[in-house]
């Protein structure tokens, strides 16, 4: 699962690296080292052919539901929506229509997961070389809400062999080619949908940070002293 990362790269260069139409309207981001579910997290996503980036609230409001974000999420948080499982999010009712009509990538410049034993837990900072790319993207879905305004969920999938130790998923981090298919919803192919996440094998990057709360800032990705890079 993935249940909170980062944005924190600079936002001309997000612009440019997804190049986005000049004039294209999109909302101001600030770097965020500590987003939650329910937080507004920037989205890419396309309109016939058009790349544009929107602010969505991280926690899919199922299509059923009408209403402000608020609104619906006291009727769905029992749901969990924040993530989506890619084996079954195309069947699952709160999913299916925006695994048809919503894809979405979710840039990120890294993830946490929390390793040890209950009341013991440690976070870990994991990110990718991803070469001289300002961010990379997670696979996601988005929803547009009765009032305008978007909701989105990451899709994860089983995690790769050298991060598995962390935890038993990751979120679907997609190379330049399996975005243009994920967007387009023209990759909808099990086989070609399970080798979502696998172009970084051997490019993970872990590290053991220490705890935070609801501190936000570069601090927190910061590696423990001694401790060691994976």
């Amino acid at each position: 699962m993935c249940g909170r990362f980062t944005q924190f790269a600079p936002w001309e260069e997000v612009h440019s690296w997804f190049n986005f139409i000049p004039g294209t309207p999109s909302p101001e981001m600030t770097p965020r080292y500590n987003i939650a579910p329910t937080s507004p997290v920037a989205c890419v996503i396309d309109i016939e052919g058009e790349r544009r980036l929107i602010s969505a609230r991280w926690w899919l409001i199922p299509p059923w539901l009408q209403g402000t974000f608020e609104d619906c999420y006291e009727k769905s948080k029992k749901f969990a929506t924040f993530n989506a499982r890619i084996e079954t999010a195309h069947e699952k009712r709160s999913f299916a229509k925006a695994w048809k009509h919503g894809r979405c990538v979710i840039p990120s410049t890294g993830w946490y997961e929390w390793t040890g034993k209950t009341g013991q837990k440690r976070p870990n900072f994991l990110d990718v070389d991803r070469g001289n790319a300002p961010v990379f993207s997670f696979a996601g879905l988005y929803s547009q809400l009765s009032d305008g305004t978007y909701s989105c969920t990451i899709v994860t999938r089983p995690a790769e062999d050298e991060i598995a130790h962390v935890h038993a998923r990751m979120p679907c981090v997609l190379d330049a080619e399996q975005q243009e298919g994920w967007l387009s919803g023209e990759d909808d192919d099990a086989h070609i949908l399970a080798s979502y996440g696998l172009s970084w094998t051997g490019k993970f990057l872990v590290r053991e940070v220490r705890p935070f709360g609801r501190d936000d800032g570069p601090e927190l990705i910061e590696p423990i002293e001694n401790s060691q890079l994976i």
